[in-house]
Protein backbone atom coordinates (compact mmCIF):
# COMPACT_ATOMS: atom_id res chain seq x y z
CA UNK A 1 0.00 0.00 0.00
CA UNK A 2 2.66 2.47 0.99
CA UNK A 3 5.09 1.55 -2.45
CA UNK A 4 1.61 1.96 -4.42
CA UNK A 5 1.38 5.60 -2.83
CA UNK A 6 5.05 6.13 -3.03
CA UNK A 7 5.10 5.38 -6.73
CA UNK A 8 2.17 7.38 -7.34
CA UNK A 9 3.44 10.56 -5.72
CA UNK A 10 6.32 10.33 -7.90
CA UNK A 11 4.72 9.74 -11.17
CA UNK A 12 2.90 12.55 -10.89
CA UNK A 13 5.72 14.73 -9.43
CA UNK A 14 7.31 13.00 -12.90
CA UNK A 15 3.99 13.99 -14.79
CA UNK A 16 4.25 17.64 -14.01
CA UNK A 17 7.70 18.13 -14.37
CA UNK A 18 7.38 16.16 -18.24
CA UNK A 19 4.19 18.82 -18.95
CA UNK A 20 6.77 22.04 -18.20
CA UNK A 21 9.19 20.55 -20.43
CA UNK A 22 6.62 21.43 -23.31
CA UNK A 23 7.56 24.70 -22.77
CA UNK A 24 10.76 24.82 -23.07
CA UNK A 25 12.48 27.04 -25.54
CA UNK A 26 13.60 24.75 -27.93
CA UNK A 27 10.29 24.00 -28.25
CA UNK A 28 8.63 27.45 -28.09
CA UNK A 29 11.49 29.11 -29.67
CA UNK A 30 11.10 32.55 -31.26
CA UNK A 31 12.78 30.81 -34.94
CA UNK A 32 8.94 28.48 -35.28
CA UNK A 33 7.28 32.28 -35.28
CA UNK A 34 10.02 33.98 -37.49
CA UNK A 35 9.06 31.42 -40.10
CA UNK A 36 5.51 31.20 -39.69
CA UNK A 37 5.84 35.37 -40.60
CA UNK A 38 7.42 34.37 -44.28
CA UNK A 39 5.26 35.01 -46.75
CA UNK A 40 5.88 33.43 -50.44
CA UNK A 41 9.16 35.31 -51.49
CA UNK A 42 10.29 36.53 -48.66
CA UNK A 43 12.11 33.91 -47.55
CA UNK A 44 15.48 33.81 -49.89
CA UNK A 45 17.85 31.16 -51.20
CA UNK A 46 20.58 32.01 -48.52
CA UNK A 47 17.97 31.29 -45.82
CA UNK A 48 16.78 28.16 -47.18
CA UNK A 49 19.91 26.81 -47.43
CA UNK A 50 21.13 28.18 -44.56
CA UNK A 51 18.04 25.99 -42.76
CA UNK A 52 18.15 22.91 -45.40
CA UNK A 53 22.16 22.44 -44.20
CA UNK A 54 21.85 23.08 -40.55
CA UNK A 55 18.75 20.71 -40.48
CA UNK A 56 20.19 17.77 -42.39
CA UNK A 57 23.66 17.92 -40.51
CA UNK A 58 21.26 18.00 -37.33
CA UNK A 59 18.90 15.20 -38.43
CA UNK A 60 21.77 13.01 -39.70
CA UNK A 61 22.37 12.20 -36.08
CA UNK A 62 18.92 10.60 -35.62
CA UNK A 63 19.19 7.07 -36.64
CA UNK A 64 22.79 6.51 -34.96
CA UNK A 65 21.26 8.14 -30.83
CA UNK A 66 18.12 5.94 -31.30
CA UNK A 67 20.46 2.93 -32.48
CA UNK A 68 22.56 3.51 -28.94
CA UNK A 69 19.04 3.92 -26.86
CA UNK A 70 18.50 0.71 -28.23
CA UNK A 71 21.67 -0.78 -27.45
CA UNK A 72 21.48 1.11 -23.75
CA UNK A 73 17.86 -0.81 -22.93
CA UNK A 74 19.69 -4.16 -24.09
CA UNK A 75 22.65 -4.04 -21.88
CA UNK A 76 19.92 -3.09 -19.23
CA UNK A 77 17.35 -5.70 -20.20
CA UNK A 78 14.72 -3.58 -20.67
CA UNK A 79 12.50 -5.25 -22.90
CA UNK A 80 9.68 -3.24 -22.89
CA UNK A 81 11.78 -0.21 -23.93
CA UNK A 82 13.90 -2.84 -26.82
CA UNK A 83 10.63 -3.51 -28.57
CA UNK A 84 9.78 0.59 -28.47
CA UNK A 85 13.24 1.79 -29.75
CA UNK A 86 13.25 -1.53 -31.92
CA UNK A 87 10.08 -0.12 -33.53
CA UNK A 88 11.20 3.21 -33.56
CA UNK A 89 14.13 2.01 -35.31
CA UNK A 90 12.64 0.38 -38.02
CA UNK A 91 10.52 3.13 -38.94
CA UNK A 92 13.31 5.11 -39.37
CA UNK A 93 15.22 2.89 -41.44
CA UNK A 94 12.56 2.38 -43.70
CA UNK A 95 11.06 -0.96 -42.27
CA UNK A 96 13.53 -3.09 -44.27
CA UNK A 97 13.11 -0.75 -47.34
CA UNK A 98 16.06 1.75 -47.22
CA UNK A 99 15.17 3.91 -50.09
CA UNK A 100 12.29 5.03 -46.93
CA UNK A 101 14.62 5.23 -44.54
CA UNK A 102 13.90 8.99 -43.56
CA UNK A 103 17.20 10.58 -44.44
CA UNK A 104 17.11 9.04 -47.55
CA UNK A 105 13.53 10.65 -47.69
CA UNK A 106 14.82 13.91 -46.10
CA UNK A 107 17.49 14.33 -48.30
CA UNK A 108 15.10 14.27 -51.20
CA UNK A 109 12.53 16.39 -49.80
CA UNK A 110 15.26 19.32 -49.09
CA UNK A 111 17.39 19.24 -52.16
CA UNK A 112 14.51 18.49 -54.48
CA UNK A 113 12.40 22.07 -52.96
CA UNK A 114 15.73 23.86 -53.22
CA UNK A 115 16.14 22.68 -56.68
CA UNK A 116 12.40 23.99 -57.83
CA UNK A 117 12.07 27.00 -55.74
CA UNK A 118 15.26 28.08 -54.35
CA UNK A 119 17.73 27.00 -57.31
CA UNK A 120 19.71 25.88 -55.01
CA UNK A 121 22.07 22.74 -56.29
CA UNK A 122 21.56 19.83 -54.30
CA UNK A 123 23.68 19.05 -51.60
CA UNK A 124 25.12 14.88 -50.56
CA UNK A 125 25.56 14.49 -47.26
CA UNK A 126 28.94 14.20 -47.37
CA UNK A 127 29.50 17.68 -48.39
CA UNK A 128 27.84 19.09 -45.47
CA UNK A 129 30.85 19.91 -43.69
CA UNK A 130 32.03 21.90 -46.46
CA UNK A 131 29.07 24.39 -46.23
CA UNK A 132 29.06 27.91 -45.71
CA UNK A 133 26.15 27.87 -43.59
CA UNK A 134 27.05 24.87 -41.17
CA UNK A 135 26.57 26.35 -37.52
CA UNK A 136 29.12 25.46 -35.26
CA UNK A 137 26.40 25.62 -33.02
CA UNK A 138 25.15 22.18 -35.26
CA UNK A 139 28.43 20.60 -35.02
CA UNK A 140 28.36 21.25 -30.90
CA UNK A 141 24.76 19.87 -31.04
CA UNK A 142 25.61 16.50 -32.63
CA UNK A 143 28.41 16.07 -30.65
CA UNK A 144 26.93 16.48 -27.62
CA UNK A 145 23.84 15.15 -28.48
CA UNK A 146 25.95 11.81 -29.23
CA UNK A 147 27.74 12.00 -25.79
CA UNK A 148 23.93 12.08 -24.18
CA UNK A 149 23.30 9.25 -25.88
CA UNK A 150 26.11 7.11 -25.33
CA UNK A 151 26.00 7.89 -21.71
CA UNK A 152 26.71 4.50 -19.21
CA UNK A 153 23.59 5.80 -17.16
CA UNK A 154 20.63 4.23 -18.63
CA UNK A 155 17.90 6.80 -17.57
CA UNK A 156 19.62 9.95 -18.54
CA UNK A 157 19.67 8.08 -22.38
CA UNK A 158 15.81 7.15 -21.99
CA UNK A 159 15.43 11.05 -20.69
CA UNK A 160 17.69 12.42 -23.67
CA UNK A 161 15.42 10.00 -25.94
CA UNK A 162 12.35 11.59 -24.48
CA UNK A 163 12.90 14.78 -24.69
CA UNK A 164 13.94 14.63 -28.50
CA UNK A 165 10.93 12.81 -29.45
CA UNK A 166 8.83 15.56 -27.44
CA UNK A 167 10.14 18.16 -28.97
CA UNK A 168 9.96 16.54 -32.80
CA UNK A 169 6.43 16.71 -34.18
CA UNK A 170 6.19 20.40 -33.29
CA UNK A 171 9.98 20.76 -35.13
CA UNK A 172 8.04 18.93 -37.81
CA UNK A 173 5.61 20.66 -38.35
CA UNK A 174 6.59 24.24 -38.27
CA UNK A 175 9.18 23.65 -41.00
CA UNK A 176 6.58 22.02 -43.12
CA UNK A 177 3.61 24.40 -43.19
CA UNK A 178 6.32 27.16 -43.15
CA UNK A 179 8.89 26.20 -45.70
CA UNK A 180 6.89 23.63 -48.23
CA UNK A 181 2.92 24.03 -47.62
CA UNK A 182 3.15 27.98 -49.02
CA UNK A 183 4.73 26.38 -52.49
CA UNK A 184 2.51 23.50 -52.95
CA UNK A 185 1.12 25.33 -56.09
CA UNK A 186 4.36 25.10 -57.42
CA UNK A 187 3.78 21.08 -57.95
CA UNK A 188 1.85 19.01 -59.51
CA UNK A 189 0.42 16.64 -57.37
CA UNK A 190 2.43 13.58 -57.66
CA UNK A 191 5.95 15.80 -57.55
CA UNK A 192 4.19 17.07 -53.70
CA UNK A 193 3.52 14.28 -52.49
CA UNK A 194 7.16 12.80 -53.35
CA UNK A 195 8.58 15.87 -51.80
CA UNK A 196 6.26 16.01 -48.82
CA UNK A 197 6.45 12.28 -47.86
CA UNK A 198 9.25 13.03 -45.34
CA UNK A 199 6.94 15.03 -43.50
CA UNK A 200 3.98 12.99 -44.27
CA UNK A 201 5.74 9.57 -42.82
CA UNK A 202 6.40 11.88 -39.13
CA UNK A 203 3.00 14.23 -38.95
CA UNK A 204 0.23 11.11 -39.57
CA UNK A 205 0.68 10.34 -36.13
CA UNK A 206 4.30 8.02 -36.28
CA UNK A 207 5.74 11.14 -34.81
CA UNK A 208 2.69 11.25 -31.76
CA UNK A 209 3.32 7.90 -31.34
CA UNK A 210 7.03 8.04 -30.81
CA UNK A 211 7.02 10.72 -28.07
CA UNK A 212 4.06 8.75 -26.35
CA UNK A 213 6.09 5.40 -27.00
CA UNK A 214 9.48 7.54 -24.77
CA UNK A 215 7.35 9.04 -22.60
CA UNK A 216 6.23 5.49 -21.53
CA UNK A 217 9.88 4.11 -21.00
CA UNK A 218 10.75 6.83 -18.91
CA UNK A 219 7.68 7.05 -16.98
CA UNK A 220 8.45 3.56 -16.35
CA UNK A 221 11.89 4.21 -14.95
CA UNK A 222 10.54 7.03 -12.82
CA UNK A 223 8.48 5.02 -10.71
CA UNK A 224 11.98 5.34 -8.91
CA UNK A 225 13.11 8.78 -7.47
CA UNK A 226 15.96 8.55 -8.19
CA UNK A 227 15.71 7.59 -12.14
CA UNK A 228 13.22 10.13 -12.29
CA UNK A 229 15.57 13.09 -11.59
CA UNK A 230 18.31 11.69 -14.70
CA UNK A 231 15.69 11.21 -16.67
CA UNK A 232 14.30 14.71 -16.45
CA UNK A 233 17.95 15.88 -16.18
CA UNK A 234 18.64 13.68 -19.55
CA UNK A 235 15.39 15.47 -21.51
CA UNK A 236 16.55 19.38 -20.19
CA UNK A 237 19.90 18.54 -21.29
CA UNK A 238 19.02 17.45 -25.22
CA UNK A 239 16.50 20.51 -25.25
CA UNK A 240 18.94 22.73 -23.89
CA UNK A 241 21.33 21.87 -27.06
CA UNK A 242 18.66 22.17 -29.25
CA UNK A 243 17.14 25.40 -28.00
CA UNK A 244 21.00 26.71 -28.67
CA UNK A 245 20.95 25.10 -32.03
CA UNK A 246 17.94 27.12 -32.75
CA UNK A 247 19.55 30.38 -31.08
CA UNK A 248 22.42 30.11 -33.80
CA UNK A 249 20.10 29.70 -36.45
CA UNK A 250 17.82 32.08 -35.90
CA UNK A 251 20.31 34.84 -35.51
CA UNK A 252 21.69 33.65 -39.09
CA UNK A 253 18.55 33.87 -41.26
CA UNK A 254 18.02 37.73 -39.94
CA UNK A 255 21.48 38.33 -41.01
CA UNK A 256 21.01 37.02 -44.09
CA UNK A 257 17.37 38.65 -44.33
CA UNK A 258 17.67 41.25 -47.09
CA UNK A 259 16.92 44.34 -44.59
CA UNK A 260 20.18 43.10 -42.66
CA UNK A 261 22.41 42.87 -46.34
CA UNK A 262 22.29 46.09 -47.69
Amino acid sequence: MNNTHYEYKNLSFFQTQYDDLKNHRAIQHPLFSFLEKQSIGSLNSLQFQAIRDNYIYRTLNTIPCIAYALIAAVKNLDYEAIALLGKNLSEETGEGKAEQSHVFLLLFSFNEHGQRIFYLPPIHHEELDFSPFILQGVRSFTAKQKELYQSATYPLVIGANMGQELAAESMLQSFYQSLFVPYQSFYTSSDYLRVSKYFDCHLDGTEKQHALDTYQIAARLSECPDNSALVLEGATRFLDLQAMLWDGLYELLKSLAPESMT
